[in-house]
């Protein structure tokens, strides 16, 4: 694995640990205006009430930067899945 693979692999791992923050948000914030994306999104299901569209648009939408990335970086993807399915 070159350098420039290895600087991939760890941007994207720095890119998903910082968008996946749920736990320490839901503990130290206390304004709902600074939450994140996952603790945002389930503050919208409740007990008794859940507002399901605005849970699908709120899904989509933290769903699109991902998608984004892969689109953009989808021959690294396959290759790198096909470099290490071949045994030599």
């Amino acid at each position: 694995m070159n350098q420039s693979n290895k600087n991939r692999h760890v941007e994207t791992k720095i890119f998903m640990g910082s968008r996946n923050g749920y736990l320490w948000p839901l503990i130290i914030l206390r304004d709902e205006a600074k939450y994140t994306l996952p603790s945002g999104l389930a503050n919208l299901v409740g007990i008794y009430r859940q507002d399901y569209g605005m849970l699908m648009a709120g899904t989509l939408l933290s769903l699109m930067p991902i998608v984004i990335l892969f689109l953009a970086m989808q021959r690294e993807f396959v290759q790198g899945i096909t470099l290490g399915s071949v045994k030599e």
